[in-house]
C-alpha cells in the first residue's frame, strides 16, 4: 500500500514538472516553425503573382494587343565617314570629301562656314556649295551654279541666309534655296529656282578681267555685308552693302592695293565697331565700320593668310609665316607663335585660337602663344597640309580641311572641348 502511494506520488511529481516545462516552452517562440510558415507564405504569394501575370498576358494576346517592352536606345552604327562620340578631345565625328567632277577632276575645297547654331556646315567647292549636318553628313543641300566657285562661305547670325563669295557675292535664302541679292550686279544672267532640283541657276556669264570677291563678312546684326573686291573692273576696295537689295552703303579704298597686293581675309568685329582686312603683302588694316576711318595699320611679315577677332573685339589674331595676337586699340603685339600657318580661328570662350600648320591643327593659348593641343587626324601623306580651320560658334567642334595638289580635299569635324 505504501509502495503504491509512493509510486502515485512520483507520477504526480513528473506530471507537474512536465506541465511547468510545457508552460515555459509555450512562452518562447518556435523559430523553426516560424521559418517554415514564412517560406510557405512566400511560395503561395509568388504563385498567385505569376499566375495573375500569365493570365493577364494570355488575355491581352487573345484580344489582339501586343506587349510593349521597356524602350531601349540603339547605339548609332559608325560608317566609313561618321563615328560615335567617345567624349575625347580630337575625336573625329565626320569626314567630308569633295567629289571630283569633269570641271574639277581633283575635288578642291575653297572655303567652309558654320551655321550659327553649330549644327550645320557649308562647304564651298568648284561647282558650288553643299551644306549638311556637321557631325553626321546627313540632310545635304546643294547650292550649285555653273560659274560661281565660292571662295568664302558665311552663314548669317540669324541662321536664315548663306553668303557665297567668288566672282560676286550672293545672299541665299536657305529655306527657299533662292538668291535674295547679289553684289555687284550681274550682267548677262539668267537666274532660276527650278522646282525639281536644288540648282539655283541655269546660266550666268560673270564679268571678265579676273574680277573676284575673295572674302565677305556679315555685320553682327545681319543688316550689312562687307566684301573685299579684286580686279581692274571691281577695283581694290572694301564695299559695305545691303544684303536684301545689293545696294552699296559705303566704300573704303584699300591703300596701295593692286593685283599683287590684295585683300585675303575680311572680318567684321563681334561688337560691330571694326572691319579688319589682311592683305597679301605684310599689312593688316582696321577701319571703323561706321565712318570708314582707318583705326590702325599693322605689319605682318610675310603677308596675312587669315585673321580672326577675339569674342570681346579687343584683340585680333593674324596668321602667315608667323601667328600674332594684336591689341586693336594700341597695335601692340601680345603674343606670337613662330611657325607657318594658314587660316586661323578664335575660340568662342576667348582663351585659344586654332591654326592649320603642316598636316596638323594646333590649339594655342591666345595670350601666351603656348600650344595646348595638337590634332593629328589629317593625313600627312605626300605633303598634304591643313588649309582652313573654323571653330563652331558653340565652341564644341572644329572643322579643318586638308589639301594636296592632284587629290581630293577633305574636311574633318572633330571635338574641340
Amino acid at each position: 500500500m505504501n509502495e503504491e502511494m509512493q509510486t502515485s506520488k512520483k507520477l504526480l511529481n513528473k506530471k507537474s514538472t512536465f506541465s511547468r516545462q510545457l508552460s515555459y516552452d509555450e512562452g518562447k517562440p518556435d523559430w523553426r516553425r516560424l521559418t517554415v510558415l514564412i517560406a510557405l507564405l512566400i511560395i503561395v504569394i509568388n504563385g498567385v503573382f505569376w499566375g495573375t501575370l500569365l493570365h493577364s498576358y494570355n488575355v491581352s494576346t487573345k484580344s489582339g494587343a501586343t506587349s510593349k517592352p521597356a524602350p531601349t536606345v540603339a547605339a548609332p552604327v559608325p560608317t566609313s565617314t561618321a563615328d560615335v562620340d567617345d567624349g575625347k578631345i580630337g575625336h573625329t565625328f565626320y569626314t567630308y570629301t569633295e567629289e571630283p567632277s569633269s570641271a574639277d577632276p581633283f575635288g578642291y575645297i575653297y572655303a567652309f562656314g558654320w551655321a550659327s547654331d553649330s549644327t550645320r556646315l557649308a562647304v564651298g567647292g568648284y561647282n558650288g556649295a553643299v551644306a549638311f549636318d556637321a557631325t553626321t553628313g546627313n540632310n545635304p543641300v546643294t547650292y550649285t551654279n555653273q560659274s560661281l566657285t565660292p571662295l568664302d562661305v558665311d552663314y548669317s547670325h540669324n541662321g536664315q541666309y548663306l553668303l557665297l563669295s567668288g566672282f560676286n557675292a550672293r545672299v541665299i535664302n536657305i529655306q527657299k534655296n533662292e538668291v535674295v541679292s547679289t553684289y555687284p550686279s550681274l550682267t548677262n544672267q539668267a537666274l532660276a529656282t527650278g522646282s525639281t532640283s536644288n540648282n539655283l541657276y541655269t546660266s550666268f556669264v560673270p564679268q571678265s578681267g579676273g574680277n573676284m570677291i575673295y572674302s565677305s563678312s556679315w555685320s553682327p546684326n545681319d543688316q550689312s555685308v562687307a566684301s573685299m573686291t579684286y580686279g581692274t573692273v571691281y577695283g581694290f576696295k572694301v564695299v559695305i552693302w545691303d544684303p536684301q537689295t545689293g545696294l552699296v552703303k559705303k566704300t573704303i579704298l584699300v591703300p596701295d592695293a593692286n593685283v599683287s597686293n590684295y585683300g585675303r581675309d575680311l572680318s567684321w568685329s563681334p561688337d560691330g565697331t571694326y572691319l579688319a582686312l589682311g592683305v597679301s603683302q605684310d599689312e593688316v588694316f582696321v577701319w571703323n565700320a561706321v565712318t570708314g576711318e582707318l583705326v590702325t595699320k599693322n605689319t605682318h611679315v610675310g603677308g596675312s593668310n587669315g585673321l580672326a577677332w577675339s569674342p570681346d573685339s579687343k584683340y585680333l589674331v593674324t596668321s602667315g609665316n608667323t601667328t600674332a595676337v594684336w591689341e586693336v586699340a594700341t597695335g601692340t603685339i601680345i603674343s606670337t607663335f613662330e611657325k607657318d600657318a594658314s587660316e586661323v580661328s578664335w575660340s568662342p570662350d576667348g582663351k585659344h585660337y586654332a591654326i592649320g600648320s603642316d598636316a596638323n591643327v594646333l590649339i594655342i593659348e591666345a595670350l601666351t602663344g603656348k600650344v595646348t593641343y595638337t590634332y593629328r587626324g589629317h593625313s600627312s601623306k605626300d605633303g598634304r597640309r591643313v588649309y582652313y580651320v573654323a571653330w563652331s560658334p558653340d565652341g564644341k567642334y572644329i572643322a579643318s580641311s586638308d589639301h594636296i595638289s592632284g587629290e581630293a580635299d577633305t574636311v574633318r569635324i572633330w571635338l574641340a572641348a
